[in-house]
């Protein structure tokens, strides 16, 4: 992650030396419409500068709908619950017998769930 913002600052870096000066716009969306419209040469629009994804709600919205992350929430929640089981099974078996029956009872016991 650290070698692709690394990457993206130096284009960014690279495109403000490089480029035109008439024809870049180093653009701040919290400055609205005004900065984008003289720069485009048109009249500035009247009607408020969009703000849909303010703080994150946008990422949140995508992340509540789409179906594939929600199959991803699901089996996660079912892998950590299988866990969560199998760590308290084990430690139950560990602490009352001895570890060759507590490994016996460990290795069938998912043949035991399947059934």
């Amino acid at each position: 992650m650290a070698l692709a913002r690394m990457k993206c600052r130096r284009h960014n870096v690279h495109v403000l030396q490089n480029a035109p000066k008439d024809k870049l716009l180093v653009f701040n969306v919290k400055e609205g419409w005004e900065p984008h419209c003289t720069f485009l040469g048109v009249e500035v629009l009247s009607k408020p500068f969009p703000s849909r994804n303010v703080k994150g709600e946008t990422a949140k919205d995508f992340m509540d709908k789409d179906p594939t992350l929600q199959l991803v929430k699901r089996e996660l929640a079912v892998v950590f619950l299988f866990l969560l089981l199998l760590c308290g099974v084990s430690f139950n078996f560990a602490r009352e017998s001895s570890f060759s029956s507590w490994y016996q009872t460990l290795v069938s016991l998912p043949l035991r769930l399947w059934k």
